[in-house]
């Protein structure tokens, strides 16, 4: 599987103006992890939810320790070097990080690594959703959910 050359197609700052944009459209988490220079950018709405130190942040790779559970913070290190070496160019797992409480939550993390022009990792883009929300709607009878009645 080849990776797409990210040169080609964005830039970091083109990558944040599209979360911006296209995040208020959605409940899940966009984000682009500059893999070069180790920096973050993540939907904004995140911060309200999880203990991020923001929606844009540097030091990324370590930075995770404080928002990532304890005891899925090894399995996401060696997914991190993974995807640095090149081994891996589509990220897609499960783990937790915590919220605003320092409760952990449940997320599915996926993500598609895009090549500089000399080929090595430069970007990972991709998106965040919470595993255990609860169904905004029931797939079999279409009658809305708990949570979703509630906003009415």
């Amino acid at each position: 599987m080849m990776a797409f050359d990210a040169y080609k197609i964005l830039d970091e700052r083109e990558a944040g103006s599209m979360i911006d944009l296209i995040a208020p459209c959605m409940d899940d988490y966009l984000y682009v992890f500059d893999l070069q220079k180790d920096c973050y950018k993540i939907s904004k709405h995140a911060t309200e939810r999880f203990l991020l130190p923001g929606d844009n942040f540097d030091d990324a790779a370590k930075a995770h320790h404080t928002f990532v559970y304890s005891e899925d913070q090894s399995r996401l290190d060696d997914e991190f070097r993974r995807i640095m070496s090149g081994e891996i160019v589509f990220h897609n797992m499960h783990y937790r990080w915590l919220d605003r409480a320092g409760k952990p939550v449940w997320i599915n993390c996926r993500g598609r690594v895009l090549n500089d022009a000399d080929g090595k990792p430069h970007f990972l883009v991709g998106c965040i959703n919470e595993i255990g929300q609860k169904q905004k709607a029931d797939n079999v009878s279409g009658l809305l959910g708990e949570s979703s009645l509630s906003a009415y």
